[in-house]
């Protein structure tokens, strides 16, 4: 069995060669990229970690494009439709060689001859809707003076409302501190000091909806200075823990942090690409602890 460098060189090896005989791999004729296909198969038998997976997925890719373009090289005897053909068969067929245009008896013999062709005739149906014999009936509309006890009670609701969001998002931000941060301190010092990949921290296996609930969470951290990300060797994204999120020193200097460089981008992530990750870095157990329900 191949070790982890040697399996990362030899599928580099194997994209250079796909990339270097395009052209004789999506020839008709050739099954040089069957052949390529099955030694990705075998290299992907000793694939163990996310970034040999990932080594895996960039030759699946290259395969999949030179596949469709192979596709679209093969030549098939199907009929082709073609217009001008059409027209011609149909003026001959009833015309019968006379001059001229079409006229209505030559449309009637040309509606006899297809008619055998259709089992049934078309269905009519409204473009704009049913007609309706009645008109519709205008709803009355009740217009009732406010008193001034609804006008106080719905300003009390809308102030109660702003409160409400206000704390909301300061439970969010204690949570990520409490919850999320630990977790990333815990694994980021078992790894020996070393970024761990974004991805298999912030993604759970079990539920779509938490893997975004927790890339949000994330994002707290990025915000305010205690996590950052960057790219590894294989150009995937990592996050570690700065100086501030490492030994908890971010408390009490809440305007040191604020004076740093804050740089956030938008991350989206669908459906798809969930299962995807959960595939290709075969994810099986969620790195960060779910948060605790209301009730």
């Amino acid at each position: 069995m191949a070790g982890s460098h040697e399996l990362k060189a030899a599928y580099r090896e194997l994209n250079d060669e796909v990339n270097d005989n395009e052209e004789e791999m999506v020839k008709p004729d050739s099954d040089s990229l069957v052949v390529a296909l099955k030694r990705g198969s075998e290299l992907f038998g000793q694939v163990k970690t996310a970034v040999e997976g990932a080594e895996d997925s960039r030759f699946m890719v290259n395969i999949a494009y030179l596949g469709r373009k192979k596709v679209q090289e093969l030549k098939t005897e199907s009929t082709q439709f073609r217009p001008v053909e059409f027209v011609e068969k149909v003026a001959a067929y009833t015309l019968q060689g006379k001059e001229g245009g079409m006229r209505a008896e030559h449309w009637a013999a040309l509606g006899h001859a297809a008619q055998p062709f259709f089992k049934k005739p078309p269905s009519s149906n409204f473009l704009l809707g049913a007609f309706s014999n009645e008109p519709e009936q205008k709803k009355e509309r009740v217009k009732r003076m406010k008193t001034k006890d609804d006008r106080s009670n719905e300003k009390s609701t809308t102030v109660k409302k702003i409160v409400n969001d206000d704390e909301s998002l300061e439970t969010t931000a204690h949570d990520v501190s409490k919850r999320v941060l630990p977790q990333l301190r815990k694994l980021y010092n078992h790894n020996g000091k070393v970024p761990i990949d974004y991805y298999e921290f912030v993604t759970d296996p079990n539920s779509f909806g938490i893997t975004v609930e927790n890339m949000f969470h994330v994002s707290f951290l990025i915000r305010d200075g205690l996590a950052e990300i960057s790219l590894d060797e294989d150009g995937l994204p990592a996050i570690k823990p700065t100086i501030y999120g490492l030994d908890g020193t971010f408390e009490g200097r809440e305007r040191e942090l604020q004076s740093l460089p804050r740089r956030q981008v938008v991350n989206n992530i669908t459906m798809d690409q969930w299962r995807t990750i959960c595939k290709t870095f075969k994810i099986k157990k969620a790195r960060i602890p779910p948060r605790k329900r209301d009730g």
